[in-house]
């Protein structure tokens, strides 16, 4: 399964953050750090929204930020943000920053977004500084989560070059989706994984011609494992 499509299809929310366009946000008080630290934090998520350089992967995001947000993990998700971090045509047009709460080197912000692939979301996010630079360290919940904009934006970004799926298994996948929960949706989001996406999208594949001899077994055909096995 291409690399491309598995990103699509893992959804979206989480990827987003490594692309967004932002318009500057409201910082709210409270918290335990300075005024400062509030406005570095602010500036943080930001500029992450805004940053279409390959370096702000590692620079505005953590290892565990990358780990959450991709469909890959370690250095292959550092490879998979760099390789998407130009491509700004899933930005939303603005995003709001508030409840900005500082406590020494972590730090917490909720992010409302308009327009894009995650439009009429909010989420909630984890910071931590280090080496000085605060940086995107998790995304802990939704604050707010719009079901029909969520499945809208699904469908838009499963037909967006290049890594557009074929419109049958588009289709199939957006009907997958809308089975699901609300909670199962922001599950996807806040703890992907590999299994889970592979899970959603594999039903939707068109399977590959059998090789050992069982074109008339469609257990075998749902199954290529097991032919191989056989053909062995």
């Amino acid at each position: 399964m291409p690399k491309g499509a598995r990103t699509r299809a893992s959804l979206l929310l989480a990827a987003a953050l490594l692309g967004l366009a932002a318009c500057g946000g409201e910082d709210s008080s409270g918290g335990e750090g300075g005024d400062g630290d509030r406005d570095a934090v602010t500036a943080a998520i930001t500029q992450a929204a805004k940053s279409t350089n390959p370096a702000d992967c590692t620079r505005l995001q953590t290892q565990r930020f990358l780990d959450q947000s991709e469909t890959e993990e370690g250095a292959a998700a550092v490879r998979s943000c760099r390789e998407d971090a130009e491509d700004g045509a899933d930005n939303p047009k603005s995003i709001a920053v508030a409840k900005v709460e500082v406590d020494d080197r972590r730090a917490t912000a909720r992010a409302a977004f308009r327009g894009g692939d995650i439009d009429g979301q909010a989420l909630n996010l984890s910071l931590v500084k280090q080496g000085g630079q605060w940086k995107l360290d998790h995304i802990d919940s939704f604050a707010k989560f719009d079901r029909r904009r969520f499945l809208r934006a699904a469908r838009r970004a499963f037909a967006r070059p290049p890594d557009a799926l074929p419109p049958v298994v588009a289709a199939c996948v957006v009907r997958r989706l809308g089975r699901l929960s609300d909670a199962a949706l922001k599950r996807l989001t806040v703890e992907p994984s590999r299994e889970g996406v592979i899970a959603l999208v594999t039903p939707c594949l068109p399977q590959e011609p059998d090789q050992g001899g069982d074109e008339g077994d469609p257990a075998a055909a749902r199954t290529p494992e097991r032919a191989r096995r056989r053909s062995a």
